[in-house]
């Protein structure tokens, strides 16, 4: 048990809900936070050589004939490159362009902060996984890579499901 759950002399604890309900908390004002900072960016700047690539192989997945065997037409040694999320989402929605794409990308990012403040509350306390998060949140290197439509996105998905899923294990 993390010492923060403890009140008073220690022989009282907190009730469970008020505590996740803390934490719920805590976690949407820094997904706010990072969505704030991050979503008005997503269109403004133009398109990068690697996003034109992973986004035309995405592409591919959803064409018809047996197109995620093809590739994309400008580099066809990139054939099966992890673009499986921002396929689907194409697929489901039927869009297929730079801006949805990279709104995949912003979702791997807050499902980061989920999963960095779960790993990090539950070994070390709320301030701490707080603090983690947060930081995250604001570091200008994870906005700046967390809005392009990239292949890392699904690499970041299955971490991040991964230790979200561990974490949760070790919560019960």
């Amino acid at each position: 048990m993390v010492a923060a759950e403890l009140s008073g002399t220690g022989c009282h604890r907190r009730p469970r809900a008020l505590v996740w309900g803390a934490d719920v908390l805590s976690l949407a004002v820094i997904v706010a936070a990072y969505l704030a900072l991050e979503l008005p960016t997503v269109g403004t700047f133009g398109i990068l050589w690697d996003e034109q690539n992973d986004l035309d192989v995405a592409r591919s997945y959803i064409a018809t004939p047996a197109g995620w065997l093809a590739g994309s037409a400008e580099d066809p040694t990139q054939t099966r490159l992890p673009m499986y999320t921002v396929a689907v989402l194409f697929a489901l929605t039927g869009l297929d362009d730079q801006y949805t794409g990279r709104l995949v990308s912003c979702a791997v990012g807050v499902l980061s902060l989920l999963g960095v403040f779960v790993y990090a509350r539950r070994w070390f306390g709320r301030p701490q996984a707080q603090l983690a998060a947060g930081l995250l949140a604001t570091s200008p290197f994870f906005l700046a890579f967390s809005r392009v439509a990239l292949t890392e996105g699904d690499a970041f998905i299955t971490a991040t499901v991964a230790w979200f899923v561990v974490s949760l294990a070790w919560s019960l």
